[in-house]
């Protein structure tokens, strides 16, 4: 498994932002964001139960 290792690093885009890791997912999936495109508290209990 050890060449899926860098998956668990950080990483740094170059406008400064930096991930934790390198496994996300789309912010479009879920659909229960707020009418002004925020997050709603749906979406952030789903994110954390993921």
């Amino acid at each position: 498994m050890s060449k899926f290792n860098n998956l668990f690093e950080p990483f740094t885009f170059n406008k400064g932002i930096t991930l934790k890791n390198r496994v996300v997912m789309s912010p479009m999936t879920t659909w229960s964001s707020n009418d002004d495109y925020t997050i709603s508290d749906e979406e952030v209990a789903y994110y954390k139960k993921e």
